[in-house]
């Protein structure tokens, strides 16, 4: 019986020490490191430094790129202010150098047609005017 109460006393702790791991493991703020069993904590300070917000930029920011860049849609989700409802939105994106670059459809739309006129251009360039809903694009070869 003693060997029982025994086993189980030991299983116990070990579940509470796996399950303290698992949550210290998954903590945002700081590095768990096993070894030592605690969490190396970072101050309010030295993450305000280290923050990056993530950012997407626009196609126009680049000097010239490839038609032969890869594009992928994402998707967002926004509360509208008026309805307040949910809204799902789509944009086009292109990678390159590890920062994301949001392409306009109006900039595919003049694309296509610089591309029925110069079928074997590879480089192209995004003028941009106006802001806001007033932005107009306008694709030349590069």
């Amino acid at each position: 019986m003693q060997c029982v109460l025994l086993l189980h006393i030991y299983m116990a702790k070990y579940w509470v020490s796996y399950i303290t791991a698992t949550n210290k493991s998954q903590s945002k703020l700081g590095d768990y490191d096993p070894i030592d069993g605690k969490t190396k904590m970072t101050n309010l300070k030295e993450m305000a430094k280290e923050y990056v917000p993530p950012t997407t930029k626009n196609i126009a920011d680049l000097e010239k790129f490839s038609v032969n860049i890869d594009i992928e849609q994402k998707e967002f989700e926004r509360k509208e202010p008026k309805e307040g409802e949910e809204k799902t939105f789509t944009i086009l994106v292109a990678t390159i150098d590890e920062v994301e670059y949001r392409i306009p459809k109006s900039v595919i739309a003049d694309l296509k047609i610089l591309l029925e006129n110069k079928p074997d251009i590879e480089f192209v360039q995004v003028l941009k005017s106006g802001e806001g809903l007033g932005t107009k694009y306008a694709v030349i070869p590069a």
